[in-house]
């Protein structure tokens, strides 16, 4: 495993995802970051590369290396605004998710040692029971906190963390399915 932190936020038009990738001290240009939605119509989005890479099409990313709230040392951090239409969801709305190993990457991957994480654990890509559920807010405003609204930056230090934390586990809720 590599250890990571992972944040989820939205807005009224996005979903924003932070990989603070704290396991990954090394700024290899081969490191991606893998995120999948919806098992029906499976979207993967991903982002590859060393810090600096941004990408800018139907959602944007970005790659940082820096130290965050989490870890003083220089690592890995990855970033993306995803606009709801893109993964055919909303506010408000429960969004079937996974990272999965896709041959050379998850949610983050490293390729000079080649630890990645799976999540959820014991994830089987073609059993939807073991996809994870992320459930998104209809508010913009959490806990006195805006959102950015169509804003990407390596956000360091991720718009007081400390102040943010509470507010992210009551924008986002992420779970696991239950088997029936």
């Amino acid at each position: 495993m590599l250890p990571s932190y992972v944040y989820f936020l939205n807005d009224n038009s996005n979903l924003y995802v932070l990989v603070d990738a704290v396991g990954d001290p090394t700024d290899s240009g081969s490191d991606e970051c893998l995120l999948r939605f919806n098992f029906v119509d499976t979207l993967k989005i991903s982002i590859v590369g060393a810090s600096g890479t941004k990408i800018s099409n139907n959602f944007n990313a970005a790659i940082g290396f820096s130290s965050s709230p989490n870890s003083a040392s220089p690592h890995k951090i990855y970033e993306f605004c995803i606009p709801f239409s893109y993964i055919n969801s909303a506010p408000g709305q429960t969004i079937d998710f996974c990272s999965p190993m896709f041959k050379t990457a998850s949610m983050p991957y490293d390729s000079e040692t080649g630890r990645d994480n799976i999540w959820p654990l014991g994830l089987i890509t073609s059993d939807p029971n073991t996809w994870g559920l992320i459930v998104t807010s209809l508010s913009r405003s959490v806990a006195g906190v805006t959102v950015p609204v169509n804003k990407l930056a390596i956000l360091t230090p991720y718009l007081a963390l400390a102040g943010l934390a509470a507010a992210l586990s009551a924008v986002v809720a992420v779970g696991r399915r239950r088997k029936a």
